[in-house]
């Protein structure tokens, strides 16, 4: 007698499913593949340099999710986030399969994302300016190590020491940017965002109460980062203004899709000039794709602002 099966509704539901997500599998590989077909049409297309990177176009695809008479389905607002998820993920792996491509016709490096990489003086390399106190001298002395011949050189004020900086006397300075008591110290960062400086290492340095600590950062022009004793754990710090049409969440998602992590996420105070919601993100960058990433800032964000790559130093270092 043969076994017949009653099937429940649930059953039926998760057979759809099911077969739902097998199309699913091969339609996602079709994308890839012609994503990758995308990024070497796009390479092809012209010589790779800082110029070419900001001149990408928006390759982000369009998805129509209403019926054959144009009525929107019930579930808009669901498919709506489903098409922006889509849309982020086309994106990233579009950029992951053009720095992939990039890579096989040569070494990357920073100098093709930023095109603020200029030669030091001879007379400022390896040159630490800093207003002297007895915590900028322990700051000095941890990331000491880190430059061949370190030099001290002293300011008058922290605005003093960001000008030698800027105009080229100094390779290097000392800023405090954070303490236990206050949190990140904004007034600071406003003056490395006006003297154009990038954090090129961080340390803490402990006061004479053993629960506070600032930390301090050694900060230069040039982006391209130091290279420590023992490479620590890299960090990509910047800054960007949400628009309509990139969120804040589209960074935070983006770079999650890219392996790298949030360590950090602060929010800076609005001004007239900046009313709408500017975020500053690190991001650790250790086993993540930190060219992908870059290359979607570039494609999506062109107006963010790098802080730094750099490693935070530990006593250990001295």
């Amino acid at each position: 007698m043969a076994d017949f099966r009653t099937y429940s509704p649930e059953d039926v539901i998760n057979a759809n499913l099911q077969e739902s997500a097998i199309r699913f599998d091969s339609v996602c590989e079709q994308e890839l593949a012609h994503l990758c077909e995308l990024a070497e049409e796009i390479l092809s297309s012209g010589e790779i340099g800082t110029e070419w990177i900001s001149s990408l176009p928006d390759h982000a695809p369009v998805f129509s999710f209403e019926d054959s008479e144009g009525i929107p389905f019930a579930h808009t607002a669901a498919i709506g986030g489903l098409r922006e998820l889509r849309a982020s993920w086309h994106k990233v792996f579009l950029c992951t399969a053009l720095r992939r491509q990039m890579a096989a016709k040569g070494p990357l490096s920073h100098e093709l994302f930023f095109s603020d990489t200029e030669a030091i003086p001879p007379n400022a390399y390896n040159r630490v300016v800093y207003q002297k106190s007895s915590y900028t001298d322990a700051a000095y002395l941890q990331f000491a190590p880190l430059l061949s011949v370190p030099r001290a050189s002293y300011a008058h004020s922290f605005p003093s020491a960001c000008e030698d900086v800027f105009n080229g006397l100094c390779e290097f300075c000392i800023l405090p940017v954070e303490n236990t008591a206050e949190g990140q110290l904004n007034g600071f960062f406003r003056l490395i965002e006006r003297y154009g400086l990038k954090i090129a290492a961080t340390c803490d340095i402990a006061g004479t109460d053993a629960t506070r600590t600032t930390r301090f950062a050694l900060l230069r022009r040039n982006l391209t980062p130091l290279l420590l004793p023992g490479e620590g754990k890299k960090l990509f710090e910047f800054t960007a203004q949400e628009t309509r049409e990139n969120t804040i969440s589209d960074l935070l998602l983006a770079s999650r899709l890219c392996g790298l992590k949030l360590h950090r996420l602060d929010f800076l105070p609005r001004t007239e000039k900046s009313p709408a919601p500017t975020a500053r993100f690190t991001l650790l960058t250790e086993a993540g794709d930190l060219y992908a990433y870059l290359l979607y800032l570039a494609m999506e964000i062109p107006q963010y602002n790098p802080v730094g790559i750099y490693s935070h130093v530990s006593p250990k270092h001295i």
